[in-house]
């Protein structure tokens, strides 16, 4: 009896006669799942309802952030460093005053 090899591409390929002959039934379902399509589709709901609400609340908390932060008020900063943020320099250094 031969054993197992792996091909070149990685794939290991059994000799024909590996097996015994009632290893492979022949009546067994190709298909067969463990649960219904009812208890698959009612899990897969509710894992895509978790990401939804995970994704929409991020977003939705982000955004408040976002539009109700303030800027800061950047009147009480050097005139050189106002000067920088407004043109940025190449660079890339603060000038000094």
């Amino acid at each position: 009896m031969e054993i197992p090899r792996v091909n070149p591409v990685g794939v290991v390929e059994y000799p024909e006669d590996y097996f015994p002959e009632d290893y492979f039934p022949e009546d067994a379902e190709a298909d067969h799942r463990r649960f219904s399509r009812r208890q698959r589709f009612f899990a897969s709901t509710l894992i895509l309802f978790f990401f939804t609400a995970t994704i929409v609340t991020s977003v939705l908390s982000i955004g408040a952030y976002c539009l109700t932060s303030d800027g800061g008020d950047t009147r009480a900063l050097q005139e050189s460093v106002r000067r920088w943020t407004e043109t940025e320099p190449a660079s890339g250094t603060l000038p000094m005053p």
